[in-house]
């Protein structure tokens, strides 16, 4: 089950990429476990400038069916995804769409909204927070194609 949703994770990963090729991108890495605290990093040619940023990218394949999306937060009892890692932007694929926010901003709003605390996955060693969809699209910004 795990290696199934790598393999879907990572191209999910491709596929964000491939959206942020529209602007000026002078490089771009992936991470492929070397780095787990990012997926990608991406260098831009913003005005002249060279700037980067990074990103944590997600998927979650459930949530058009349960109106809810997962956010891990531990696993066994250690703290994991969104407060490990330190990319500048998370990513989230639902169905065909991508939205992000900014880590840390997304983070802050997150600790104020209504969520339900859940274990589950990885043989029940993962605990997450469900947020309802439509409180989830306020904490995001769609990335249009």
């Amino acid at each position: 089950m795990f290696n199934d949703d790598l393999k879907q994770w990572k191209k999910a990963e491709r596929e964000f990429a491939k959206r942020l090729m529209r602007w000026d991108v002078v490089d771009i890495q992936f991470s492929q476990w070397e780095f787990p605290w990012r997926d990608i990093k991406v260098t831009f040619n913003i005005c002249g400038k060279l700037v980067e940023r990074s990103y944590e990218v997600k998927e979650d394949r459930q949530a058009d069916t349960t109106w809810n999306v997962w956010i891990e937060y531990m696993y066994k009892w250690n703290p994991s995804w969104i407060y490990t890692s330190s990319a500048d932007i998370l990513v989230y694929k639902i169905w065909d769409k991508f939205y992000y926010a900014d880590r840390l901003k997304f983070i802050i709003e997150l600790s104020k909204i209504v969520k339900q605390d859940v274990v589950w996955w990885d043989d029940d060693n993962s605990q997450m927070w469900l947020v309802k969809r439509d409180v989830f699209n306020l904490l995001m910004t769609e990335l249009w194609k």
